[in-house]
């Protein structure tokens, strides 16, 4: 453990949801511990926050019993549509080294959730080199479109314009946001990333674990 006191937490997860089902995604963090060689940090060193209305907070009542700290941070009805602005309010309530955005429609590779804690918990606050990326994407269906909408954002996008989907569930280093993310109802997610790459040398990290995003 190199992060200091500035967080509480190596890993913050956050999920922006609008009434979506959860389960699956809380249930990947259960199969954590099928993960050779995960450790014993991941439940005592990771937060999860889910971030929706106020009015839906009864419906995550369930989710906390996953062995990791999960917490409801409830938004207002106006900012509930609002997603820059739901990402921002879980970021800004955060306390890990590293924070991850998590698609409420996406599920990760176990093992990819075990490499991002073990490089969250490397980080030092004092010496620290702003780094972000994403997962590779896949979707659920096949189609030689979504396959080719996989393969661009995975392959050429990162490179070319240093700009990922919010489907990569992108991760970063909690020093690397220089700046709020805008309020904004779409593109949230390019918005965000105009900001990483300003804030980071190098371009995304693509790591090579899963994220499978519903068609």
């Amino acid at each position: 453990m190199k992060y200091t006191m500035e967080h509480n937490y190596a890993l913050s997860i956050i999920i922006p949801v609008s009434g979506d089902p959860i389960e699956s995604i809380l249930a990947t963090f259960s199969e954590v511990l099928t993960v050779e060689g995960q450790g014993d940090g991941f439940y005592s060193e990771v937060e999860v926050l889910i971030v929706d209305s106020f009015e839906r907070e009864s419906m995550y009542a369930s989710s906390c019993n996953t062995g990791t700290e999960v917490r409801f941070v409830g938004v207002t009805s106006a900012a509930a549509s609002n997603r820059g602005m739901k990402l921002q309010t879980g970021i800004d309530a955060s306390s890990g080294a590293v924070i991850l955005l998590h698609h409420p429609r996406s599920l990760i590779d176990p093992a990819g959730l075990v490499w991002l804690y073990k490089k969250a918990a490397t980080v030092d606050n004092n010496n620290i080199n702003s780094w972000w990326g994403g997962f590779t994407h896949k979707f659920d269906r096949v189609h030689w479109l979504l396959r080719f909408t996989s393969w661009y954002s995975n392959r050429i996008r990162p490179m070319l314009s240093r700009i990922l989907y919010l489907d990569h569930c992108i991760f970063f280093t909690h020093n690397a946001l220089t700046r709020k993310i805008p309020p904004v109802s779409v593109f949230e997610d390019t918005e965000l990333s105009k900001i990483l790459r300003e804030s980071c040398r190098d371009p995304p990290v693509i790591a090579p674990y899963l994220s499978v995003t519903s068609a």
